[in-house]
């Protein structure tokens, strides 16, 4: 008996010290297991983000066992972002699940799982919010997740283009406003003449006219907008107009009566966009005057200079809104005959002059082609203005002017 009891304190002996054994080396090679997988670099913005915490579970010994790895750290602010423009970026072998927040709002303003592209629209405080999983593709790999909580400032200031270095004498420049992220409303100065934003689908913009006599140089345009101010400049070139030999003429009529009816219009800065398209030309008929020109008598006297184009005209012809507008000022003048004046809105008006009989009336909104009256005995005059400033009208008609592309 006392043989078969030293037996088996032998074999229990041998069993306690095999487990012993055993439980060390499990025990050493689970101490000495260290977690083999690095944070994914996932990146925003072309930012590298760090991540604030994650779960691993790390195989041991062929995945008998797992040993789990944990972290948390307090998340660092991403450099401030200067341009809305984002995009998030994520290796492929995990799954990606993303939100991005705007302040302290609990509803995502994005949400994607996976790389993608945003447009932010307000600068402020933002933060994005990452959950990246891992699965294991077999007993010997791990797997976890990794989180990406981190906050970042998008300070964006907008951008002034032009739409050329220089124009010539009759030229317009437009001036358009992109990457306003916040209620700013831009104002422009220029000394070519007075002007306003107006909101379009290619970004906010505004049109600046030289007329035929401003004088060649360089022209800086002042912006302000978002409380930055930029300062773009556009160079006039000299046109060499032509001659043309007139009678001078003499109506009699009022230049006070004129200027009284007018001159108001030139002040009409409507910030407001309201032609849609090429406009058209007020009535198909040869043109007997072009913009810019010298008028000078039979003995090469200046008499003065043509603002606009004059078209051939017979009684009775029907006179056409070259676009989209409303009246600015519709009535008979003494010095003009028939006169309607249509503000486009964006500061541009289009002047029709020595009409016959006048069709339309002050505050009437008219469309393009919209029949505002017909010709008299006289040549119909046409003019184009901002402000108080006359460009060439040929301007209007082209697709690839300033005011169209």
């Amino acid at each position: 008996m006392k043989t078969v009891q030293r037996i088996l304190l032998w074999i229990l002996f041998v069993v306690v010290l095999c487990a012993a054994l055993i439980g060390g080396v499990f025990y050493y090679l689970y101490d000495q297991t260290v977690m083999q997988a690095k944070p994914p670099v996932l990146t925003f913005a072309g930012q590298d983000l760090p991540c604030t915490s994650y779960h691993w579970e790390q195989p041991v010994l062929g995945g008998i066992m797992t040993r789990p790895f944990d972290a948390q750290v307090s998340a660092v602010p991403l450099e401030t972002l200067t341009s809305p423009q984002v995009r998030f970026e994520a290796p492929e072998d995990g799954s990606c699940e993303v939100k991005l927040y705007y302040a302290e709002e609990k509803t995502p303003l994005f949400a994607a799982s996976g790389s993608a592209d945003w447009t932010l629209t307000k600068n402020g405080d933002y933060r994005v919010e990452i959950l990246y999983t891992q699965a294991a593709k077999d007993r010997n790999q791990g797997s976890g997740w990794f989180r990406y909580d981190v906050p970042f400032t998008l300070d964006a200031e907008p951008s002034v283009t032009l739409s050329a270095e220089s124009i010539p004498q009759g030229g317009v420049v437009c001036v358009t406003v992109t990457g306003i992220l916040d209620d700013s409303v831009p104002t422009i100065q220029s000394d070519l003449c007075p002007a306003v934003f107006v909101n379009t689908e290619q970004g906010t913009r505004a049109y600046l006219a030289a007329a035929y006599n401003r004088e060649p140089g360089e022209y800086t345009i002042t912006v302000t907008c978002a409380g930055r101010t930029f300062t773009p400049t556009v160079q006039v070139i000299h046109q060499d107009w032509p001659n043309r030999t007139t009678t001078p003429s003499d109506t009699g009529g009022s230049l006070t009566e004129w200027q009284n009816a007018i001159f108001p219009t030139y002040d009409l800065m409507t910030p407001e966009k309201l032609w849609d398209g090429v406009f058209q030309v007020p009535i198909s008929t040869q043109k007997t005057a072009e913009y810019g020109e010298y008028l000078r008598g039979a003995d090469g006297t200046l008499i003065g200079r043509s603002a606009g184009i004059g078209y051939a005209t017979g009684p009775g012809a029907t006179v056409c809104a070259g676009a989209g507008g409303k009246v600015a000022y519709a009535g008979t003048l003494s010095m003009t005959g028939g006169t309607v004046v249509i503000d486009h809105g964006a500061g541009l008006k289009s002047y029709y002059y020595y009409l016959g009989e006048v069709s339309c009336s002050a505050g009437q909104s008219v469309a393009g082609g919209g029949v505002i009256g017909k010709t008299g005995s006289a040549d119909l005059h046409y003019e184009a203005r901002i402000g108080n400033q006359s460009l060439n009208p040929e301007l209007l008609f082209s697709e690839q002017s300033p005011f169209f592309r």
